[in-house]
């Protein structure tokens, strides 16, 4: 079956499978804070022994809603939570390099080739009907990390914001708490598991609604360049690392490529100070240039290290792969339920929302500059 990342991600993500994934990215989470390897399997337990809310094998209900929520929102699932009600989505659906690392002295060109985008759209703000006032008064009273309800309201079956939609997941108003995963431990997991799921279930709401208002057409290489011969930069192949034999992989360049020109100075007198204490080295050899990592296909156990450690992939955010071809090989159910894990997995792996990726990719590419240096 020949379809996209973004197709396959809607066309099979039912009810019962985002609850499967909401209950599998518990358990990630749980086991990123570094619990004992008793208290992870109570947790696993626990969490495989919850009621599913959503029994029906092929019902979309929770998409169905998500596409109810206005165009003019742009959602946010952190508690610091924003409403922008004349932003619309245009960000969204470019590619920007914000995310790249701010020194780029010796780029390969291909990569930083940029599509040709349209300016944003002119708000007409002065003829913009003015906000109603429980609207201003449940902007004000959400900046906190308490659960806001609100009157439903509906126009033209439309909503204003996502926590209007109907999801047995998530209590209608819900916005979210402080995050208290690092708090774990053998006597209150249940409660915090429990308090926590409708959180990162309205994570992956916001995840999805962006996923459906992407309108980019483009493939990835009218951005990033002719780096591989292949037609797309993501792909299934076998892996006998992956549940069910199947795993995705997705073509990515490594930081090192961009490495500054401080960093590439710290590795040369680090090395020749390091040659020059070592008996075995010639005095006058060369010293050894910057290693550079070539472009390659990283699979998904590999991303997942990466990304879970200091990342050396410049994994782009989201929204880059999104109209990337893809084959699934398999219709079988279970091999379905990996992939679609897989790529949820790995794509909101460095956050829900586009915004929230490149937050911590800049950081990430921080990061990766003081170690190196």
């Amino acid at each position: 079956m020949n379809t996209t990342v973004k197709r396959f991600m809607l066309d099979y993500l039912t009810d019962q499978r985002f609850e499967m994934i909401v209950n599998e990215l518990l358990k990630e989470q749980a086991r990123y804070y570094n619990v004992s390897d008793e208290l992870h399997s109570m947790v696993d337990e626990f969490i495989s022994e919850l009621p599913l809310h959503y029994p029906e094998p092929n019902t979309f209900e929770i998409i169905e809603e998500i596409k109810k929520v206005s165009t003019t929102f742009v959602s946010y699932y952190r508690d610091e939570f924003e409403s922008e009600i004349l932003g619309g989505l245009w960000d969204l659906s470019q590619f920007s390099m914000s995310w790249m690392p701010s020194e780029q002295t010796e780029v390969k060109q291909p990569w930083v080739i940029r599509t040709t985008s349209a300016p944003p759209p002119v708000m007409d703000i002065e003829n913009e009907p003015p906000l109603e006032d429980d609207t201003l008064d449940w902007l004000a009273s959400s900046s906190g990390s308490e659960n806001v309800h609100a009157t439903v309201k509906e126009k033209d079956e439309e909503y204003s914001t996502i926590q209007y939609i109907e999801c047995a997941l998530i209590p209608k108003g819900y916005i979210g708490y402080d995050d208290r995963l690092a708090e774990l431990d053998e006597q209150n997991y249940k409660e915090i598991i429990n308090q926590f799921k409708p959180q990162l279930a309205l994570a992956l709401v916001n995840f999805v609604y962006e996923v459906i208002h992407y309108s980019n057409p483009n493939p990835l290489a009218s951005v990033f360049g002719e780096l591989t011969n292949d037609t797309s930069y993501v792909k299934i192949t076998e892996d006998s690392d992956c549940d069910h034999g199947y795993g995705m992989q997705i073509y990515l360049e490594d930081r090192s490529m961009y490495a500054s020109k401080s960093v590439k100075e710290h590795y040369e007198e680090r090395t020749k100070d390091w040659m020059e204490s070592d008996p075995w080295y010639r005095k006058g050899n060369d010293v050894p240039e910057f290693p550079v990592t070539t472009p390659e296909y990283i699979r998904y156990v590999e991303m997942i290290e990466d990304l879970d450690g200091t990342p050396q992939y410049l994994f782009a955010p989201f929204t880059f792969y999104l109209n990337e071809e893809i084959t699934v090989p398999s219709n079988e159910s279970q091999v379905i339920d990996d992939l679609l894990f897989q790529f949820i997995h790995v794509l909101t792996f460095q956050g829900f929302t586009k915004e929230e990726q490149v937050d911590m990719i800049r950081y990430a590419n921080e990061y990766y500059e003081q170690v190196m240096s």
